[in-house]
């Protein structure tokens, strides 16, 4: 004669079959997220920026982007023949297909991408930037003694309050040579200077050394100013990294920083010309 199982017996097949169950799925699910983690480290490994076509470090510090060219090789076609989403000017300017070819020393640029190209998509401009008609005169008043003075406003960090970002320009006679003074500088929200970023003491070439401010033409001097900025997360980490392009004689110098609670990240540039 058969025996039947009591209620308390399929209790307890049922709660060792509950537990089979739970184990299958945890080692389902560990192997699932490991798999996630080791496709994570792996796209991150392979993610990298291009600045005009030069692949940069996305950390702050002061870089020469033609130094990419100097450990390039044939196998480098296969790295950055590959799909780029591309920002220029605080703006997305869509998905490409980048263009390289090794062509041994000298310079070597990717091709068909703009400014700025990321080889991996997440959200790189968090917080627009606006581009201000009328510097407060806060600030103004601080900067009194300069012609020229333009802002842009945003919120770099992402915790609610937004940064100036001032551009200053003034054309003067030194010791009777003519000077063209120019720096970007950031103030925080209540209008205290933060830091100075970049400063050129004197963008005048030294063939125009002779004429008077009045005479000097565009042609005669270079300033820096708010175009040579970008602002864009390179990291995903909601922080949005500052670029700023330093005008050179023959070499290109980008200049890369972060700002955090009232610290700027980054390495102050001072230029006492531009003239090699």
């Amino acid at each position: 004669m058969k025996r039947k199982l009591s209620f308390d017996g399929w209790l307890v097949v049922a709660i060792f079959i509950l537990i089979i169950i739970i184990i299958i799925e945890a080692i389902v699910i560990k192997q699932i997220i490991k798999e996630k983690e080791v496709e994570d480290v792996k796209e991150e490994e392979s993610y990298f920026v291009l600045y005009k076509g030069c692949e940069i470090a996305p950390a702050p510090g002061n870089q020469n982007p033609l130094d990419f060219s100097v450990n390039l090789d044939e196998t480098s076609n296969k790295k950055y023949n590959t799909t780029y989403y591309n920002y220029e000017n605080g703006l997305y300017k869509g998905e490409t297909q980048g263009e390289f070819k090794f062509e041994g020393g000298g310079y070597n640029e990717v091709k068909n991408v703009s400014k700025i190209a990321l080889t991996k998509k997440f959200n790189s401009i968090p917080r627009a930037y606006e581009r201000l008609d009328k510097v407060p005169k806060e600030i103004l008043n601080e900067l009194k003694d300069y012609e020229n003075v333009t802002a842009d406003l945003l919120d770099i960090d992402g915790d609610g309050t937004k940064e100036y970002f001032v551009c200053v320009q003034d054309l003067r006679t030194e010791n009777n040579k003519p000077v063209a003074y120019s720096a970007i500088m950031l103030f925080s929200h209540d209008y205290a200077h933060i830091s100075d970023l970049v400063v050129i003491n004197d963008g005048v070439y030294n063939t125009a050394k002779n004429k008077t401010v009045k005479k000097l033409t565009d042609e005669d001097y270079i300033f820096i100013d708010l175009d040579r900025v970008e602002y864009i997360d390179l990291n995903d980490d909601n922080i949005m990294e500052i670029l700023i392009d330093v005008p050179q004689w023959e070499e290109m110098l980008l200049s890369i920083f972060n700002y955090s609670g009232y610290q700027v990240y980054g390495e102050k540039v001072i230029l006492d010309s531009v003239n090699p």
